[in-house]
């Protein structure tokens, strides 16, 4: 507790936080960061998916109906094509991810930490983070992204750090990676007033939760450069109550595992001797959409009509009206993936205490004056370790390394993470 003191007395003067620098003495140096382990903390992080649509035109074509066709194409659908393309991420990734503040990583010159901390989620958090950018900690009152017309994010207070612990505190010398989101309110497409009509609770913001909180440890008890350490990676995650689609979905989050998950007001319980997955929930639909698991997430599919598309990416009211005439139709769903989730090899963790992926795919359909159809495509962005091609974000991120030379060099993030 007193090295806790003189560094909470040390940063709060305005050292930088560097757990450790400040609590050396001449009799009793700490030994620097083992080489090889490495762990990034962050607010957030995202995909790589993004919006992709594309414009296939049939009928009758070139000639003298191009005259006709040209300008439409030119002022009305590729306008719309246009907004089809890209996301939320960047955005995301610039206000919550490494590109903000919001993160720290370990760096191999600097002393590990004497004792290790209480177990997950009761560990206390460093307390000279006492301002955005430090490291290896970080800590902020509020932050806020905002990707217009696609989504924004709001969060409330959210801190982080990574630290490795002596052998003497733990045998397995590990590397950690430690963060917490509070009060997260994500609204997708917010310019559509009413997303469900037959439920008018279900508006933006979409997913609200309480707090986020996400863990990941890397044991480097086997030597530099070996297939696996001796005691394996591991991760964890808790959550308070997550709400989604104003409180027909709702769950919280305990050692990684969703619990008392509720769809519309109906109790399912977790099954099986690891309680893993959600296998009792099936299909549900209610009001038009449809409610199944997805891993260890929720997934809700949401139909969209032309209207609610057209409306939701901002185009201009001229552009709404023209296309609205060429009998439109419409097969696009937006899929919202809620929930916690990780990955896991011999030498990696990373975790976040609340994903959530918003996903658009199918077609708008037009008949262009009677004489060519005209097909918007919006492929999927879910696979491949995406969760959605609109947002893919990741709250209360963790992820740490074992195992790997790294460089000598300052908050280095873990090789397999970048």
């Amino acid at each position: 507790m007193a090295r806790r003191l003189v560094a909470a007395t040390a940063c709060a003067a305005g050292a930088v936080c560097l757990l450790g620098a400040t609590m050396q003495s001449a009799a009793a140096v700490p030994p620097l960061l083992t080489p090889g382990t490495s762990a990034y903390s962050a607010a957030g992080d995202t995909g790589t998916a993004t919006l992709n649509a594309n414009l296939q035109l049939s009928g009758s074509l070139g000639g003298l109906l191009g005259g006709l066709i040209d300008p439409i194409i030119s002022q009305d659908l590729n306008p719309l094509v246009n907004a089809l393309r890209g996301s939320a991420n960047g955005a995301v990734s610039a206000a919550f991810g490494s590109a903000s503040g919001l993160n720290a990583a370990t760096d191999p010159s600097q002393s590990q930490v004497a004792t290790a901390p209480a177990a997950f989620p009761n560990d206390t958090l460093p307390a000279p983070c006492v301002a955005t950018g430090a490291q290896p900690c970080y800590a902020a009152a509020s932050a806020s992204a905002n990707a217009a017309p696609l989504a924004s994010v709001s969060l409330g207070a959210l801190n982080g750090y990574v630290e490795q612990v002596q052998k003497a505190a733990d045998a397995s010398n590990p590397v950690f990676a430690r963060a917490n989101a509070s009060n997260p309110q994500v609204s997708v497409l917010p310019l559509i007033t009413s997303l469900v009509p037959a439920r008018p609770s279900a508006t933006n913001p979409l997913v609200s939760a309480g707090l986020v909180s996400a863990k990941a440890t890397c044991p480097n008890d086997g030597a530099v450069g070996a297939t696996r350490p001796a005691t394996p990676p591991s991760i964890n995650e808790t959550l308070s109550t997550v709400n989604v689609l104003g409180g027909l979905v709702t769950f919280g989050v305990l050692d990684g595992t969703v619990t008392t998950l509720k769809v519309n007001g109906v109790s399912y319980q977790i099954n099986g001797p690891t309680n893993s997955g959600i296998p009792e929930l099936g299909s549900v639909t209610v009001a038009g959409l449809t409610i199944a698991p997805y891993g260890n997430s929720v997934i809700v599919s949401i139909p969209l009509t032309v209207n609610q598309v057209l409306t939701g990416l901002g185009l201009p009211s001229s552009v709404i009206s023209a296309l609205t005439g060429f009998s439109p139709t419409s097969s696009v769903t937006m899929k919202l993936i809620v929930g916690p989730n990780s990955a896991l090899t011999s030498t990696s963790a990373s975790a976040w205490g609340l994903g959530i992926g918003v996903d658009l795919t199918g077609d708008l359909s037009f008949n262009v004056l009677d004489l060519v159809t005209a097909r918007v495509h919006i492929p999927s962005g879910i696979g491949g370790g995406n969760f959605g091609n609109v947002l893919d974000l990741r709250l209360a991120y963790a992820a740490c390394q074992s195992g790997v030379n790294l460089p000598a060099t300052t908050k280095a993030i873990p090789p397999a993470l970048v």
